[in-house]
Order: structure tokens, then C-alpha cells, then sequence
């Protein structure tokens, strides 16, 4: 318990402390606030951007590998049925990680490489949720384990937030991700600029924020 808390402090302050660099420098490069709306992960670490920011990607790295730690040492000290999800609850969040740690570097001149850090996060994040909403409910089959409501109510919560993740991914205009909005000034001239949202990209944060959620999820109920 007490190394789960201290991997899950260290990866919530130093992703902190990555935003924190990472903002700063992407203002500082194109003189306006990074919108995490319509901008995708990767963007906030372009080479051009961060070439300097040397400590914003130490504090990404530090928040990654706290994480995977606290995903991988999850099943530790449990037993019967609860070890068997717990390996499946690690499995996903670590895979999870992995993916956005694809994501968070590789642009879209490596599309099928981003693409695939995709499809990863995505169904990782679902299997995630599923696997700690069936681990948080289990027990309610079993009427000679006295109930928990703390894990039944964080079971609900998770089911909920796996029901969102599907239509999320589910959405027809995650397809147009890559599509400009036109706008045509007062004298005529037509240009094309990035729509003020894209589903792609804040779902792509979204299931970032998501694997920290359910770590402090997990927490609480361990």
C-alpha cells in the first residue's frame, strides 16, 4: 500500500511539473496558450518547442516510469481471484502508459506509428476500466463478504467512466480529425484554419488523464 501511495504521489507531481515546463515553453515558441481542446499531445512536445526543455521531458519521464511502477507492483500482496484482475488491471495500465508515451512523441509525420498509439490507448483505457469495475464489484456475487460500499460506489464510477470512453471512441466526427474549417474574410479571400475542437485530441488527453484517475481510484481501495 504505502509503495503504491509514493509511486502515485511522485507520477501526479512530476506530471504536474511536465505541464508546467511544457506550456510555458510551448507560449514562450508560438506567443499563445497551448488549448488542449483542439491540440493534440504531441504537439505540446514538438522538437522545435522542446528541443530546450530538458527538464519538462526528465519530469514526463520520472511520471511514466512512477506509473508503470504502480500499475506493475499493483497485484502484490493480494490473493485468489483479486490477484488474477489485479495482473489484468496492471497489464492494461501499463500498456496504457506505453501507448501514451506514443502519442505524447510521435507526430503525425508518423501516422501509422500515432495511429497505432491510438488504437492501444483506447482499447487499453476500456479493458482498464472494465477490469477495475468487474475487480470493485466481484465480490457482491459472494453474500458471505460483507459489503463495501466504498468499492461498489468507485466500481459504479468506473463502469461510468468506461461507458464514456466507448462513445467517445464510437463517435462518428473522430474521424474528422484531420479536417480544417473554412473561413472566408470580408473581402473574399478564403482560408483554412484548425477547428476550435477536435474530438481526436481532447480524447487523446482524456485517456492520458484517465490512467491517473483510476491509479488514485485504486488507491482508495486498496
Amino acid at each position: 500500500m504505502a509503495h503504491q501511495i509514493a509511486s502515485f504521489v511522485l507520477a501526479t507531481i512530476f506530471i504536474a511539473l511536465f505541464l508546467v515546463f511544457s506550456l510555458i515553453s510551448y507560449f514562450d515558441y508560438h506567443k499563445k496558450k497551448f488549448d488542449f481542446k483542439n491540440t493534440f499531445p504531441y504537439e505540446i512536445n514538438d522538437y522545435k518547442i522542446t528541443r530546450e526543455n530538458i527538464y519538462g521531458k526528465i519530469s514526463f519521464g520520472v511520471s511514466l516510469l512512477a506509473l508503470i511502477f504502480f500499475y506493475a507492483t499493483y497485484s502484490l500482496g493480494l490473493t485468489n481471484y483479486h490477484f488474477g484482475m489485479a495482473i489484468f488491471i496492471g497489464l492494461m495500465g501499463i500498456i496504457g502508459l506505453l501507448a501514451s508515451a506514443i502519442i505524447f512523441f510521435a507526430s503525425f509525420n508518423n501516422l501509422k506509428l500515432h495511429l497505432a498509439g491510438d488504437v492501444l490507448l483506447f482499447s487499453s483505457g476500456i479493458a482498464l476500466n472494465a477490469g477495475i469495475s468487474f475487480y470493485t464489484l466481484w465480490d457482491l456475487r459472494d453474500r458471505t463478504i460483507p459489503i463495501n460500499i466504498l468499492k461498489i460506489v468507485i466500481g459504479a464510477i468506473v463502469l461510468l467512466i468506461m461507458v464514456v470512453l466507448i462513445l467517445l471512441v464510437i463517435n462518428p466526427k473522430m474521424k474528422e480529425w484531420n479536417k480544417l474549417e473554412e473561413k472566408t474574410s470580408e473581402d473574399g479571400t478564403v482560408s483554412y484554419e484548425r477547428p476550435k475542437r477536435i474530438i481526436l485530441a481532447y480524447v487523446e488527453w482524456l485517456y492520458f488523464l484517465i490512467l491517473f484517475i483510476d491509479a488514485l481510484l485504486l488507491v482508495t481501495i486498496s
